[in-house]
């Protein structure tokens, strides 16, 4: 039987921080405003009048918005930052075979906890707020489809690489290996980390009717991040399940809507919910032995 540290961090301690996990707590947040500035400045002068100076805003929000103030932080903070990062760690073929195929199977359980979380209506009195959020959210949708241009091959790769890679390498690098890296130093109980950052990274994106499923792959990512001590594990569950909602768009705009993924477990019916009900079961399997099995993994690397 595999032994678990409640307490067991991402990276080696003899990596750890020059300032207490407040004081680098509170430099991050410092970077993260300053980034942020500086970023609406950059972004504005680039516009988005145009596909790509709409595609070039979005390449900058996420080297400046999310990945520069975790590079400020642990350069000022970490004696070792990409250790403490966790980037200096290789995934594995374990952790990414079964991270993919756990994305996989878990479609149609997401997909029915998006349809429920879609269909949440606020009270009575709040109905004019929620006409606000629905309406920001299908504006924010109709950005990220006037990112995919036409509807070509080169149009779903440059959407790929920019919504599905960098994305995911930016938004891991900000909530897990910074945010989350910081909060498991500060509180004893890693998974109060995990679910904090997870729900900075479901807040953030400003959707309230998609939060519960962010929240989710939020902390999904945040227990493979600290399972493998591997920041790049949850940078490739995050890019392939970014990947496949691009693939999924990218098909329904070219009308090959046959194959819908978006469908899978939430459509009317007793074979979507049995399908549905297979897909909890199965994931929640697959994620029950990566927790018994990456730990351990982890572990023989260190030694």
């Amino acid at each position: 039987m595999i032994e678990q540290s409640e307490n067991r961090l991402p990276v080696a301690e003899s990596a750890g921080l020059r300032l207490t996990g407040a004081k680098t707590l509170l430099l991050f947040v410092c970077c993260w405003i300053f980034s942020w500035a500086l970023g609406l400045v950059v972004i504005g002068l680039v516009g988005g009048a145009t596909l790509e100076r709409l595609r070039w805003a979005v390449v900058l929000q996420d080297l400046v918005i999310f990945m520069l103030p975790t590079v400020m932080t642990f350069l000022i903070a970490a004696r070792r930052p990409w250790h403490v990062m966790g980037v200096d760690r290789a995934p594995g073929w374990f952790g990414l075979t079964s991270t993919l195929f756990t994305l996989i199977i878990a479609i149609p359980a997401m997909n029915l906890i998006v349809a429920w979380n879609e269909s949440v209506h606020l009270p009575d009195s709040m109905s004019r707020l929620e006409e606000l959020l629905r309406t920001y959210e299908a504006t924010a949708g109709a950005m990220v489809e006037g990112l995919f241009g036409g509807t070509g091959v080169t149009d779903l790769i440059v959407s790929v690489l920019i919504i599905g890679v960098l994305t995911g390498v930016a938004e891991e690098c900000f909530f897990r290996g910074g945010l989350q890296s910081i909060l498991m130093r500060m509180f004893p109980n890693p998974h109060v980390a995990i679910w904090v950052a997870a729900l900075v990274f479901s807040a953030i994106h400003m959707q309230f009717f998609g939060f519960v499923p962010r929240l989710l792959l939020g902390a999904f990512f945040g227990y493979l991040y600290w399972w493998s001590g591997s920041l790049w594990l949850a940078v490739a569950a995050h890019a392939f399940n970014n990947s496949l909602v691009v693939l999924n768009m990218w098909l329904i705009r070219r009308g090959i809507d046959n194959i819908n993924l978006d469908s899978l477990g939430a459509s009317p019916g007793g074979g979507h919910a049995i399908l549905a009900l297979m897909s909890f079961v199965l994931a929640f399997v697959s994620v029950w032995y990566m927790w018994r099995h990456l730990p351990r993994m982890r572990d023989t690397v260190k030694q």
